[in-house]
């Protein structure tokens, strides 16, 4: 028993110090590396060969692991040491990975700044040298994010930060949101293609801050160029732009829908100069003012302009909803100053209505269905006016006389409409 117990100890020291020689030779190995070649490469040639070292150390650990079959068995299992593969991965990563991994993020850095200029590089190499990366550190993606993520972050802010300063100096609101927008999509192809999915949120937060958070206000009240701008020449794509980049950086919703109220409200007001300088046009013999169809079809098409604008470009958004109303109620309670006959579009809706109700004859007869679509636009502008009881006691009045003179056109419209008017103000 004696000599099986010492036999056993020799045995076991021998072990010890095969598997301590074995440690010593692989990191000698890829010290050997180091001091050779890697400290003294730059440019693709180290990336190259950083990327056939980690190659490497998977068949090294599986050599070794092969090879000395039996250590494992026996001592690496009995004491619980790291394996060969462990020993190799480990050793690549304090030795060669250690000693380079400044230049190796440099120069994928450097690499990735001629990507943006549209040089000419082998993205593969890139991607290879990223994959490696990843595999490394105590904790998952530890290496990835401390040694290469957080500096390419700070990179491409630093990037994207000369270009901001350049863009606001030379462009306009329109284009600068173009070129923010390629950019952010040209960063999120070049992530996908090239690093971790985990980079691509960091990287579009970093840059939509870097490019647009403390800009899309001062880009939306540009006076020549901005939102309003846009609003008037009717620029539907920037418009969504601005919308998209203002909900995403969480900045401008309140600008955004008063420069919409104000533009609501300009056009509005263009709207009623035309109707007083028609007035002051018109003699009284060329007929009544209170009924202007003219008028009120281009104030149907205005605001069905402005409530696919609100719905579409900015999404239904609360608050263009709520510039929306506001910026009709301030058209259909306006007061234009210099009107003659003081008409008020309360009263030029009541006789539109009107008209559209009684039995039409000749030329101007128009069909049912338009008709119907007419009154819908009333009663949607009916919904915002002040003067309700006003255009309640006006309707009643014209209502009362096509009964009387049977000149309604339909019972179902008449009835239709009071229903309307009911619904919307609680009274006949």
């Amino acid at each position: 028993a004696q000599v099986s117990k010492l036999t056993y100890e020799i045995a076991a020291r021998e072990d010890e110090r095969l598997y301590k020689a074995l440690v010593a030779q692989i990191e000698a190995f890829y010290s050997r590396i180091v001091s050779d070649s890697l400290q003294r490469m730059h440019g693709e040639a180290l990336l190259r060969e950083f990327i056939r070292h980690g190659e490497n150390q998977e068949m090294i650990g599986r050599f070794y692991r092969t090879q000395f079959e039996l250590l494992g068995r026996n001592y690496i299992k009995r004491t619980k040491s790291r394996t060969f593969d462990d020993i190799s991965r480990s050793s690549f990563q304090a030795i060669i990975y250690n000693s380079v991994k400044q230049n190796l993020a440099d120069e994928l850095l450097t690499i990735i700044q001629q990507i943006r200029e549209g040089k000419d590089v082998d993205r593969m190499l890139v991607k290879d040298t990223v994959r490696f990366i990843a595999t490394l550190g105590s904790r998952m993606f530890q290496c990835y994010e401390e040694d290469f993520e957080r500096a390419f972050l700070q990179q491409s802010c630093a990037f994207y930060g000369d270009c901001a300063t350049q863009w606001m100096e030379r462009d306009t609101a329109a284009d600068y949101l173009q070129k923010s927008d390629a950019a952010l999509q040209k960063e999120k192809h070049l992530v996908a293609s090239l690093l971790h999915p985990m980079t691509d949120a960091k990287v579009q937060y970093a840059l939509e801050r870097k490019l647009l958070h403390d800009k899309v206000v001062a880009l939306m009240e540009r006076e020549n160029n901005g939102l309003l701008y846009l609003l008037r020449t009717n620029r539907t794509q920037d418009i969504a732009l601005f919308y998209k980049f203002v909900v995403r950086v969480g900045q401008g919703v309140e600008e955004l829908a008063r420069i919409f109220r104000r533009f609501i409200e300009a056009q509005s007001q263009q709207i009623w100069a035309a109707r007083v300088s028609k007035e002051q046009n018109w003699s009284k013999e060329q007929g009544s003012l209170d009924e202007d169809g003219d008028m009120m079809r281009t104030i149907f098409d205005a605001y069905a302009t402005w409530s696919q604008l609100m719905t579409t470009q900015f999404a239904g958004h609360s608050k263009a909803r709520d510039a929306l109303k506001r910026g009709v109620e301030y058209l259909v309670n306006y007061v234009a100053p210099g009107s003659p006959q003081k008409v008020l579009f309360v009263h030029l809706l009541a006789n539109f209505c009107d008209a559209l109700l009684r039995k039409q004859t000749g030329d101007k007869k128009m069909e049912e269905n338009e008709c119907e679509q007419l009154l819908e636009q009333v009663v949607l502008l009916f919904a915002h006016l002040q003067d309700k009881d006003v255009f309640r006691t006006a309707y009643q009045q014209a209502l009362a006389q096509r009964l009387l003179n049977q000149t309604s056109a339909s019972d179902d419209m008449e009835r239709a409409m009071i229903g309307h008017f009911k619904l919307i103000s609680g009274q006949a």
